[in-house]
């Protein structure tokens, strides 16, 4: 998804879209001034610089062991990034677990 130009390999762009969904802005239910705003967007324009960085190094494109590393190191980031692929089970899978509860809970 995050391979721009189907080339295999994540670029220095491919990088920075996959960071932007990764570190999702940190959004609170608090009303925000507009310099507050600001200053979490410069906070999190960093925190993506600073990612990016580490996750390509003196490298053009991201290698599979770097991100390796930095996902281990990164688990909320990557919850984030993950909640993009969330699977939905096929009809048949869903028939299944469907049963299988109605089966097991009569009264429904």
């Amino acid at each position: 998804m995050f391979d721009t130009n189907d080339d295999g390999l994540l670029s220095s762009n491919d990088v920075q879209l996959l960071l932007e969904h990764a570190l999702q802005r940190e959004d609170s239910k608090d009303d925000r001034s507009e310099g507050r705003e600001d200053k979490e967007s410069q906070r999190r324009q960093q925190r993506i610089a600073e990612a990016k960085e580490e996750l390509l190094s003196n490298s053009q494109y991201l290698t599979h062991s770097c991100f390796y590393d930095w996902a281990t190191r990164n688990l909320d980031s990557l919850n984030n990034l993950l909640h993009t692929f969330q699977i939905v089970p096929s009809p048949e899978r869903e028939r299944t677990i469907c049963e299988e509860i109605l089966a097991n809970h009569q009264a429904l």
